[in-house]
């Protein structure tokens, strides 16, 4: 979800519902300062790669906080869905049909 806009995501949330069969996992990146930080650090310390050094901090500076998620969720459409805070910089959103 962190590679695409507010907008792109609400659409793609509506239409991963609209073709699950019973249920959804998505799962990605929860934006934190945490997160952003230890990603800057590493990419100027133990990242060599040059895509994976801009990567890193980017992907962790886009990512979106779970109220935002929540807040996606809903102008899709989705009514059952749980959303789970992973440890460090993670998240994941069940839902039902």
């Amino acid at each position: 979800m962190h590679h695409f806009s507010e907008a792109n995501g609400v659409a793609i949330l509506r239409r991963i519902h609209h073709i699950a069969r019973v249920g959804y996992i998505v799962n990605d990146l929860r934006r934190n300062r945490i997160a952003i930080g230890l990603s800057k650090l590493m990419a100027r310390t133990i990242i060599r790669n040059p895509i994976a050094r801009f990567d890193a901090p980017a992907s962790c500076e886009r990512a979106f906080r779970i109220a935002e998620l929540r807040a996606m969720a809903a102008r899709a459409g989705l009514g059952r869905f749980t959303i789970y805070r992973h440890r460090f910089f993670r998240m994941a959103m069940a839902g039902h049909k």
